[in-house]
């Protein structure tokens, strides 16, 4: 067995099982393997030595994936972060430095993935912070605005940024010019203490709300990521951070519970107070819920407030309520082209009978139909989108929401 990527560089010591372990990135590395298997003298483990030039990571072969099981593909500009989060092991995985591709290799990536015949619309670029390096990343963006201009914009690009995307006018255009629909920003709390607890530096002093409005303006949706569990979260965080993103409004926060991986300051900080309790399962939903480590409010008041904002978020009357919001201000993506598909038009009637006749919260999804006709009929086709989503959210969060509370003492079988 081989295995590699970032769980098992993170946790290597702890790795079983596995013949040959791959520590690192493995551009340098894997070629090296390779060599040995052949001549039958294969080591056990492969470190790298460094972060390899990008220039050097191979083209996927997509001809191998089934397009049919998937609705989006991933694409990579380049990796690492100039952020330095506490309670994040991105920079210990790929630094700190943004190494990125070339851009004749995201051009080809671009063209090997629409050669083999990717005809679905969304193509995710999955680098940790795809703005690192402004100027190489502004010269990166005019050359895709150009394929995609060329090829008629048959994508629409989603990534992941820092929240400071919103001071740079320049950049937000090119990213809209460019085909991006989504943009994942780690907001990760409202609390002024928590984000300098955990040296979100770029979130601090600054107004979070405004920035995500403006991002919106563009016609760019706001996933945004929080995280529950800091030291400096008190009783009231949980309400406060229902507000903020109801405030905003944000259809697609992901909110979790703080997480401690090794190699982190969080961890170092934690295995100094003595308040670990293991390795990070990565699961929210796990016993004990994924926390691996001495919450300050208590494991069981972390759980019940973790409960409490799934519920208010997510619930159907608290989500559409935060969608009717949205869609009052939302903006057309202006440089993405307006098209209607066939498989489309067979989708949204199936929408229609399971949220509007099926759904026990029918009456609530027709309010919000017509209120979306009446205030906002352009943005139609994302109000449906975001409304069948919602109804995903509620059936994985109730799902959370029951595994929690079978958890918590005094539950029924502890």
């Amino acid at each position: 067995m081989v295995a590699g990527g970032p769980y098992f560089s993170v946790v290597s010591q702890r790795i079983k099982g596995v013949d040959h372990l791959f520590i690192g990135e493995v551009e340098e590395t894997l070629p090296l393997f390779l060599d040995d298997l052949a001549e039958n003298r294969a080591r056990p483990v492969y470190r790298a030595k460094g972060f390899p030039s990008l220039d050097k990571t191979p083209i996927p072969r997509w001809d191998l994936v089934n397009f049919n099981n998937y609705l989006s593909m991933s694409l990579q500009m380049g990796r690492g972060c100039p952020n330095d989060c506490d309670f994040c092991h991105v920079v210990i995985l790929n630094g700190r430095k943004t190494r990125l591709k070339p851009v004749e290799r995201i051009v080809a990536e671009l063209d090997a993935l629409y050669s083999a015949g990717w005809k679905h619309d969304e193509v995710m670029f999955v680098d940790d912070n795809f703005i690192g390096r402004r100027r190489r990343v502004k010269e990166i963006l005019e050359v895709v605005i150009n394929w995609q201009q060329t090829h008629r914009y048959p994508y629409f690009f989603s990534g992941q940024a820092s929240v400071d995307l919103a001071d740079d006018e320049e950049l937000m255009e090119l990213v809209a010019r460019a085909g991006f629909r989504c943009i994942f920003l780690g907001i990760e709390s409202p609390s002024a203490a928590s984000l300098e607890e955990c040296h979100k530096v770029r979130n601090q002093n600054r107004d979070l709300r405004a920035s995500v409005r403006r991002i919106n303006e563009w016609g760019i949706n706001v996933v945004a990521g929080f995280i529950l569990g800091f030291d400096a979260d008190t009783p009231a965080i949980f309400d406060e951070m229902a507000e903020f993103i109801e405030g905003c409004p944000i259809p697609h926060p992901m909110i979790g519970l703080l997480n401690v991986p090794p190699g982190t300051r969080l961890w170092t900080r934690m295995e100094e107070q003595d308040r670990l309790l293991g390795m990070p399962s990565g699961d929210n939903v796990g016993d004990p819920a994924g926390v691996n480590y001495l919450p300050k409010m208590g494991l069981e008041a972390l759980i019940n407030g973790y409960i409490g904002i799934l519920k208010r978020i997510y619930g159907a009357r608290g989500y559409y309520a935060r969608l009717t919001g949205f869609m009052k201000g939302a903006s057309r993506q202006p440089y993405l082209p307006e098209r209607l598909r066939a498989e489309e038009v067979g989708s949204f009637f199936r929408l229609l009978w399971r949220m509007g006749v099926c759904d026990p919260d029918r009456l609530l999804f027709w309010r919000y139909f017509f209120s979306v006709l009446l205030n906002n009929p352009r943005e139609f086709p994302q109000a449906m989108t975001l409304a069948a989503i919602g109804r995903h959210y509620r059936i994985f969060h109730g799902r959370v929401v029951e595994k929690l509370e079978a958890r918590l003492p005094g539950a029924s079988g502890e």
